[in-house]
């Protein structure tokens, strides 16, 4: 497009083939070179674009000589700065956005956080906003002596910190205290069975030994004392202290029906549009249709980053999946796989502080549905510590 044309505003005409040699005699006696003319698409008919001003003119003489012309459109500088003002929303909105600007180079946009090693940093983004800082709060408000002594007042885990304010980042360095030395229990204790077993291995290194390898103990019984006889007579006491690997059996029954609901989408999805802004929030779009509780939900939440630094304002998009229930059935080999895999899981994590040795599944097949029945065997630790007094 020719920018004089743009900056001054155009109109683009057609012109009918009939009319044609009337259009251009128009011109010439006028004066005015029309621009990019050229033929309609499967049509004799010319388009071609002249200034507003020799538009207006072309379009007048044309009148009395009754030639019919047609404005397809108007466009350029004039007519955008025309439907501008026409429209306030869009002058409040550009108002609005740059009072937005301007305020927020009044706020804090970002919080860094550094020198976190036991603490992290989303566990001191809240200590840091119980005081005070975070994002969105008035700059001139942010008082960083204050901040650093309620911080250190509020967990002892932090021994110093500094608050630095670096245009609108808050920079804040943390130094986390020496942890102090885990103090050794000294109450006298027996180590018990917290379950039934049989002895593989009695490990005590504290107390005395009161089982043997191969022994079946049951829940609650002794396997070291605490209480020691003493060569000069009488006894001592200790803490007891071990371990007692030991066999131990545990059942499980996994069951999974033949006859079950299957979710079936209807096709239909909600969805809601939520905006942060310097922690205030508000919805710009709320689903206005009745959503069910039959519905699946999946939130996407979208930060936006200025390199680094997370900027002070994201979106949150909420999708509601609404589904219907309908009976269906599975097959005896359906069930029985599934089962299965059910039997896995619970056996992997049943298996997560113990060694697993062996396992017998015994199918039990209803008119119901499938029923596995596993008794598995483990390697664990049974002993607990029980402690005792001592009267004088």
């Amino acid at each position: 497009m020719n920018v004089y044309l743009f900056l001054i505003g155009y109109t683009e005409l057609r012109v009918p083939a009939a009319a044609m040699t009337d259009f251009f005699e128009i011109c010439r006696v006028l004066g005015i070179s029309p621009r990019g003319a050229k033929r309609r698409r499967n049509s004799e008919d010319v388009i071609c674009r002249l200034s507003r001003f020799s538009a207006a003119r072309v379009m007048a003489l044309a009148t009395q000589r009754e030639i019919a012309l047609t404005v397809l459109k108007t466009g350029g500088l004039p007519a955008l700065w025309l439907r501008f003002i026409h429209r306030p929303g869009i002058v409040f909105g550009a108002l609005t956005a740059l009072a937005l600007l301007v305020a927020a180079n009044l706020f804090v946009w970002d919080v860094d956080i550094t020198g976190c090693e036991v603490l992290t940093e989303r566990e001191v983004e809240e200590e840091l906003k119980a005081v005070g800082l975070s994002r969105g709060v008035f700059l001139p408000l942010v008082d960083g002596d204050a901040i650093m002594l309620a911080l250190r007042q509020s967990d002892s885990r932090i021994a110093y910190a500094t608050v630095n304010l670096i245009g609108t980042v808050a920079h804040v360095q943390i130094r986390e205290a020496e942890p102090e030395p885990t103090k050794v229990p000294h109450a006298p204790a027996n180590l018990v069975a917290k379950q039934d077993g049989i002895v593989v291995l009695p490990l005590i290194f504290e107390g005395e030994c009161l089982v043997e390898v191969g022994e079946y103990v049951r829940a609650g019984q002794v396997l070291a004392s605490g209480i020691l006889d003493s060569e000069s007579g009488g006894f001592r006491v200790t803490r007891a202290a071990g371990r007692v690997l030991a066999r131990t059996e545990e059942t499980i029954a996994v069951s999974v029906p033949f006859c079950y609901n299957e979710k079936v989408l209807t096709g239909r999805v909600f969805r809601e549009v939520e905006v942060s802004f310097f922690g205030m929030r508000g919805k710009v779009f709320k689903n206005t249709g009745n959503v069910t509780n039959s519905c699946d939900i999946i939130v996407y939440e979208k930060e936006f980053y200025a390199g680094a630094h997370t900027l002070p304002f994201g979106l949150t998009v909420a999708e509601y999946y609404e589904y219907t229930e309908q009976a269906a059935r599975r097959t005896a080999t359906e069930a029985l796989s599934l089962a299965n895999e059910e039997l896995a899981a619970r056996l992997a994590t049943a298996s997560e502080a113990r060694t697993l040795l062996a396992k017998t599944v015994e199918v039990v097949v209803d008119e119901e549905g499938v029923t596995l029945f596993c008794t598995a065997a483990f390697e664990e630790d049974i002993a607990t510590v029980f402690e005792f007094s001592v009267s004088p």
